[in-house]
């Protein structure tokens, strides 16, 4: 015999077992034992017995007509027999001793048998007193009854419903009662102790007996006969029992197997110590091919595979195991055994057929019965060599591949629809039947594009001006078009000096129509600005050029440098708001202005450096140098000006057609900067007067900007600047070590005199081949 309820069974048992005790010692219901239901002759089994007692059990415990022995307690004492006779107990005479040891009034004994090919399922139901059998039936006689689990458990149902009295379909309103006499269920009878020694006997003449037991693991309920009496949490202890008297104990804790043992009670103290409770539990592992199946033990999903349940109880469960397009494996009879391991891998067979589909344009989105599916992919384009007759390649194409989206789908007859913004959506009848696959081509999924038309105007009419949609340039105002896609659209219109634009919404098979107002355009408007604000420079300050709002192409131009280092790249635009620069390096004599102010500090001197110019009387026009990073910075403070960014002193050097030297891409020499060819300062040996090489000068005007002094520009250095600085304004990084100078000198190759060449130094360094030059901030 299996003693296992379903889950749902047992779950209710013990919540009822615990809540209804009182109220069922109180009860004069008759006590009901069923025996396991005996399969005769059946090979192979088409169920388990359990299953089948199982279902007597479930319709009596509905029915609540009885108090029902658990089966944990029947199965010990039906092993207790065995073990003493050595022989089987199946008959009557046998089953009754066993009732009355069970102090059961009644019980039930089922068997199936074959009858040809159908199978015959009778049941009775005896009373103990006299041995009688009160209630025969015979399911063979109720409906027909085939050898298959399913027809065998629901005649199993119907015979419960019958003996217990039960009308069919109709639940009675008396919960069940269970009724351990001398036991308290807890599992297979496997791990019942049948003789357990105390560890400690303390006797005396006379007195009250007491009995102290601790168990491993601790927490266990404990019984005195039928009376729960406390608990082995952290020890059970009686201390005014009767001596001389046997009584029955029973240890029972969830998960494990109730331990049974008598105790003879005597004077003093009996002590039972870590007695070990076997586990009532195993380990079940479910696994299945593919994986993520949903996972039903007992009608109740426990999981998706792989599953596992390290505490599984013992005995006998139904499996189920589903996973959509897969056929499910249903209601598999699983045996869990004591502390052992249980792996059941189930290869789950497909049920699904395919559609494949493609889209144009591509990206469609997929629906399926309303349900978003994805998009239909985007064909890639391939590049393909194309060959001529020698084997050579002609030329190279590039085509797009197909890469249609594949759905899996159960059997049955569906909707798919193509939906994309702008598109009228398509739809198809789909019949999908198991392993096949049906197609949905190219040319099929061809969709329908939204169209509108739109007329354009100007304001005031401009004959021939262009006309751009989405920077499309369509043709010249004013102007009809067709076959426009739905939605926004900017259009502008330009002239010579004039433009406008304005967005114009297309809606579906209808005209729109705009007018835009034609104005200045804000390029010539910016050239107006900068016209004004360059003759300001030339009047109020004839010593500074004006650079221009707008964008430039900054760090090393690759397609005109061969020399681009690491700290030139990457080669990128940048824009920068309009300011002056110093046309000139700050000269010695400018400079011996500051000072005699007190505002700055003298540089180093011709008596510390030959090379620095500070102290000769004949080098006032020459750059100043031997200054350090603050002593520039201090200057240009008090001239009201500042140090030029990187990005600044850059544009003024090289303008915004990324050229390599100031003057263009023409080999460098003493033709266009004072460097250090033909000897340093191009023979002299020093620097020159600031302005020397007018050839060399930049686009805007600004000398020097390659040669006679490296300049100080206002930035911290960083090698990877380029890579993370803003598009806008960069101001450099906000802290370092050194700072940026640029431009070379009088005595450095030409390497170091590109446009886009970058160093730096520590900003205390005071180098006579070292100057600058400021900006003014434009308000």
């Amino acid at each position: 015999m299996r003693a296992n309820l379903t889950m749902q069974k047992l779950i209710l048992t013990c919540a009822l077992l615990a809540l209804l005790a009182p109220a069922l010692l109180a009860q004069k219901k008759e006590v009901l034992v069923i025996f396991e239901v005996d399969l005769k002759g059946l090979t192979p089994k088409p169920i388990q017995e359990g299953v089948l007692t199982d279902a007597l059990t479930a319709e009596f415990a509905d029915a609540g007509n009885y108090n029902l022995v658990d089966r944990d307690t029947l199965y010990y004492y039906f092993k207790q027999i065995q073990e003493k006779s050595q022989k089987s107990c199946d008959g009557p005479e046998c089953l009754a001793d066993l009732a009355a040891e069970l102090d059961a009034d009644l019980f039930v004994k089922a068997e199936v048998s074959k009858a040809g090919e159908k199978c015959a399922f009778s049941a009775k139901l005896y009373k103990r007193k006299p041995n009688t059998v009160l209630y025969f039936v015979d399911q063979t006689k109720i409906e027909s009854c085939l050898c298959q689990a399913g027809d065998l458990q629901k005649a199993a149902h119907i015979l419960g419903r019958k003996l217990s009295g039960r009308k069919e379909g109709k639940e009675s309103g008396v919960g069940p009662g269970f009724v351990s006499p001398g036991l308290v269920p807890s599992g297979p009878a496997e791990g019942g102790i049948t003789e357990v020694n105390p560890t400690q006997v303390v006797t005396a003449a006379s007195g009250p007996a007491g009995l102290y037991i601790t168990t491993s693991p601790s927490g266990a309920d404990v019984y005195l006969g039928n009376l729960k009496t406390g608990n082995t949490e952290p020890a059970f202890q009686k201390t005014d029992l009767e001596p001389g008297k046997v009584v029955q104990v029973t240890l029972q804790k969830s998960d494990f197997h109730p331990l049974v043992f008598p105790v003879n009670l005597k004077p003093g103290v009996t002590k039972y110590e870590g007695l070990k409770l076997k586990p009532n539990f195993g380990t079940l592992e479910i696994v299945s091919e593919p994986p993520g199946a949903k996972v039903e033990i007992g009608g109740t999903q426990v999981g998706t595979t792989p599953y596992r349940n390290e505490r599984m109880r013992s005995g006998e469960c139904l499996v189920s195991v589903s996973l959509d397009l897969y056929d499910p494996i249903k209601n598999q009879v699983v045996l869990v055994e004591d502390e052992k391991k249980t792996i059941k891998n189930y290869p789950l067979s497909p049920n699904f057929g395919t559609v494949s589909l493609e889209s144009d344009p591509a990206g469609a989105e997929v629906f399926v019965n309303n349900t978003d599916q994805g998009k239909t992919q985007v064909f890639p384009m391939v590049p393909v060599k194309i060959v001529n007759e020698n084997g050579e390649v002609a030329h190279i194409v590039d085509l797009q591949t197909k890469t249609p989206v594949s759905i899996e789908l159960s059997p049955g007859q569906y909707e798919l629809s193509l939906r994309m913004d702008g598109y009228h959506t398509k739809s198809f009848k789909l019949s999908i039947a198991s392993g096949k696959q049906v197609a949905i081509t190219r040319e099929q999924g061809k969709l329908v594009q939204m169209v509108g038309s739109l007329s354009i105007f100007t304001d005031p009419p401009e004959p021939g001006a262009k006309v751009f949609i989405d920077g499309i340039k369509k043709g010249s105002a004013p102007l009809t078009l067709t076959g426009i896609p739905v939605g926004n659209h900017e259009i502008i219109v330009k002239t010579k000096d004039k433009e406008g634009n304005k967005t114009a919404l297309i809606e579906d098979q209808k005209m729109a129509s705009v007018t835009i107002k034609l104005e200045e355009s804000e390029e010539v408007v910016r050239k107006k600005e900068e016209k004004v604000a360059e003759e300001v420079a030339k009047k109020k300050y004839p010593d500074m050029a004006y650079i221009p709002t707008g964008e430039f192409m900054m760090g090393c131009n690759s397609s005109v440098d061969n020399q681009c280092g690491d700290d030139g790249k990457p080669y990128h635009q940048v824009t920068l708001d309009a300011y002056y620069i110093d046309k000139y390096e700050v000269t010695v004599a400018e400079y011996q202005k500051c000072v005699n102010t007190l505002k700055c500090d003298a540089p180093k001197s011709k008596s510390d450096n030959q090379y620095c110019n500070w102290g000769y009387s004949d080098r006032g026009n020459h750059p100043v140098n031997c200054v350090d990073w603050h002593d520039a910075n201090n200057y240009c403070e008090w001239a009201g000006k500042r140090l030029p960014t990187e990005a600044e002193w850059e544009k003024a050097a090289r303008g915004t057609d990324g050229r390599k030297y100031p003057w263009g891409n023409e080999t460098a020499n003493c033709d266009y900067m004072v460097i250090g060819y033909g000897g340093n300062g191009c023979g002299k040996d020093s620097t020159w007067p600031v302005g020397s090489k007018p050839k060399g000068a930049s686009p805007y005007g600004v000398m020097d900007m390659a040669g006679n002094v490296w300049e100080w520009v206002s930035d911290w250095y960083d090698s990877g600047y380029y890579g993370k600085s803003p598009s806008r304004n960069p101001q450099g990084p906000s802290s370092g070590s050194s700072r940026v100078i640029r431009g070379g000198s009088w005595n450095y190759g030409t390497g170091s005199l590109r446009a886009s060449g970058r160093g730096s130094t520590r900003w205390a360094y005071r180098g006579d081949n070292l100057g600058f030059r400021c900006v003014r901030q434009i308000n």
